[in-house]
Order: C-alpha cells, then structure tokens, then sequence
C-alpha cells in the first residue's frame, strides 16, 4: 500500500512532525498529515506550537553562531556523511 492511501495517526504525527515542519516529506505525505491535522485538534495544535516556536527563535536568533558553535557542527557533519558512505 503507498503512502498515500493509508491513513495517518497521531504517532506518525508526532514521529514526523519536525520533517513536516521542515518541507522534507513527498507532497502525498505531507497532504495525507495535513489531512490528519485538519481532523485532530490536539495534532495540529502541537505542529502550530513548533511552527510558532520555531519563528520565535527566528526573530531572537538573528546574529551569527559563534565559532566554536559551528566548528563543533561542521564537525559532526562531516562525521555523520562518512558514516552514511
């Protein structure tokens, strides 16, 4: 069965929240959560609470990581790529 005729519960919600958020997600799936936040109250208020938090933090955040910060994450990331080869 494809992603997009199965029907969405609120542990794929919560599971899948942050890629929803972030645009990650095929249009099918994002259309079958948004289906879900449409009808479940509760989801769609914990996804709006990320969304708004995530917009706060945009308009506190606004001046530059600083070095350490991102040496440290530039790090990581290098690490995760190799381990993914």
């Amino acid at each position: 069965m494809d992603s997009m005729h199965r029907d969405c519960n609120c542990a794929e919600i919560h599971a899948s929240m942050f890629a929803l958020v972030d645009e990650e997600l095929s249009a099918a799936d994002c259309e079958r959560l948004r289906a879900h936040l449409e009808a479940c109250p509760g989801c769609a208020e914990r996804v709006a609470a990320e969304v708004e938090l995530r917009s706060l933090l945009r308009q506190c955040c606004c001046g530059p990581a600083p070095q350490q910060l991102r040496q440290r994450i530039t790090y990581s990331i290098r690490v995760e790529r190799r381990e993914y080869k």
